[in-house]
Formats: C-alpha cells, sequence, structure tokens
C-alpha cells in the first residue's frame, strides 16, 4: 500500500480545524508537558535572561510563555493560524509579558516561509513535540542552522514510537 502524503495546506487545515480542542486540552500545560517535556527542554536549552529564542510548533503558546517568564524574548511559530490567535489571546491576559513574545503563522516545512523569518540570528531555537507531525523536516533543520548563532543551541523533543499509539502505556525503564 502506497501512503499519501498530505499537503501542507490540508495539514494546516487539520489543526486550524481542531485549534479550540487543542487550546483547551492542552491550557497551560497537560501533565506530560509539564512534568516531563518542559523541564527536560528547558534544562537543555538553559536559557539566559535577555537571550532571544524562536520556538516552532508553538501550539497555543504555553513553552513561549514559559521562557518569557525565564526572561527570554521568544519569537513563537505556529502552522495554524487558528492555534496563532489563541496564543496571542491567552498572552494578552499576562501584562508581564507584554513585548517578551511575538507570535507569528510559519510553516516550519516550507523553504519559503522559512526564508523569510526576521529576528534572527537567534541564541536558541526550539521545537517541541511537532517534529513528528512535520511533513517534511529537512527545511526546518537547514533554517535551524541559518537562523541560530555561532554556538547556538536546537532543542527539540518527540514523542517516541512505543507511546505514540492507542495501546501505549507508562513504564519506568
Amino acid at each position: 500500500m502506497d501512503s499519501v502524503t498530505p499537503s501542507h495546506d490540508a495539514v494546516r487545515d487539520i489543526w486550524d480545524a481542531n485549534a479550540t480542542y487543542w487550546d483547551e486540552r492542552m491550557g497551560e500545560g497537560n501533565l506530560f508537558h509539564s512534568e516531563l517535556v518542559g523541564p527536560s527542554a528547558e534544562r537543555l536549552l538553559d536559557l539566559q535572561p535577555g537571550e532571544s529564542v524562536i520556538e516552532f510548533g508553538a501550539g497555543n503558546g504555553q513553552f513561549a510563555r514559559r521562557m518569557a517568564e525565564l526572561g527570554a524574548i521568544v519569537t513563537a511559530t505556529e502552522l495554524s493560524p487558528q492555534l496563532v490567535e489563541l496564543a496571542r489571546k491567552r498572552t494578552e491576559s499576562r501584562p508581564d509579558l507584554a513585548g517578551k513574545i511575538t507570535f507569528a503563522a510559519l510553516d516550519a516545512a516550507n523553504p519559503e516561509q522559512l526564508d523569510a523569518i526576521s529576528g534572527a540570528p537567534f541564541d536558541a531555537a526550539v521545537c517541541n513535540m511537532a517534529i513528528m507531525d512535520m511533513i517534511e523536516i529537512d527545511p526546518l533543520l537547514q533554517a535551524v542552522r541559518r537562523v541560530l548563532k555561532p554556538g547556538g543551541r536546537f532543542v527539540f523533543t518527540l514523542m517516541h514510537p512505543v507511546l505514540n499509539n492507542a495501546g501505549g502505556s507508562r513504564f519506568c525503564v
């Protein structure tokens, strides 16, 4: 059987259609994110106050807000314009984060959109739980090299395939 790769537009439309559900479900971080993904990404990023960071696949902006709380200046990008709007709305209710986060719709699998990134070079880049959902990752990996300062950090997290199915379960290693 041949698999059919969805178009960039189809993937965006799927995320737009599910944006409200995702925002409500994620909120300011579900247990998986707040206990495992977030703390691990924070430790690896080792952000210092005033550093600039670009986030790919920002979803509802939950991790962007966390990085801004840590003192970073954040450019948060997301494929779904609907999620970008929800992220902005959640962030507007946080006056302490005013001017620390810029949200933008961007397809991190689209080379032309990645070439148009402004604000580079960044001290760090992050992509939490999104690479495994991208049509292709080569454009993102090439862009990260281009937009990071020399010695910059790129942290990405992803779901291990054993846990990414209906029959997956928790286990300790």
